[in-house]
């Protein structure tokens, strides 16, 4: 397991070599990015998670708390940077939240479910993926007579919304 740990910290720790890159030169984009001094100067990380993925970033709805593998790794990123993980601020994300927070400097990062694009790398800074396989799968009824994804030509398909 603490292989495991390691391997996820390696990976976000990835993005501060990344957080001083940016595709313009100008001053207006350098000083928009986060750096890890500006982290250490706040004296607080603001780290985005999911909010609603079971194991992963939870918050129980009875303490307020968000739980799961997604705060373990951001806990251990708060250590890295600030020495204490009880320096980080986990904010609950959404798909359509975590972005514009970012951008909008109201997050340092997240760690949460990202697709990585072509389109979102022109604006954003990723890391290497810590977790990959999440075994989606599609459920159909046992006498549907679909047994592939090609069986689903020209069928409605339900899936999450802005996934």
């Amino acid at each position: 397991m603490k292989n495991v740990i390691y391997k996820c910290f390696i990976g976000v720790a990835f993005v501060f070599a990344l957080s001083g890159c940016t595709n313009q030169n100008t001053q207006e984009t350098v000083s928009k990015i986060t750096t890890t001094q500006t982290i250490k100067d706040r004296g607080i990380i603001r780290i985005g998670v999911k909010g609603d993925t079971y194991k992963f970033g939870y918050k129980d709805p009875n303490t307020g708390i968000i739980d799961g593998f997604d705060v373990d790794v951001a806990k251990a990123l708060a250590k890295k940077i600030l020495g204490n993980e009880k320096k980080l601020q986990t904010v609950a994300v959404t798909t359509a939240s975590r972005e514009p927070m970012l951008n909008n400097d109201e997050l340092d990062y997240v760690i949460a479910t990202f697709t990585i694009t072509e389109e979102r790398k022109k604006i954003l800074n990723f890391s290497n993926p810590y977790f990959i396989d999440s075994g989606i799968g599609m459920m159909v009824k046992k006498d549907s007579n679909i047994f592939s994804i090609k069986d689903l030509d020209n069928k409605k398909v339900g899936v999450a919304a802005n996934t």
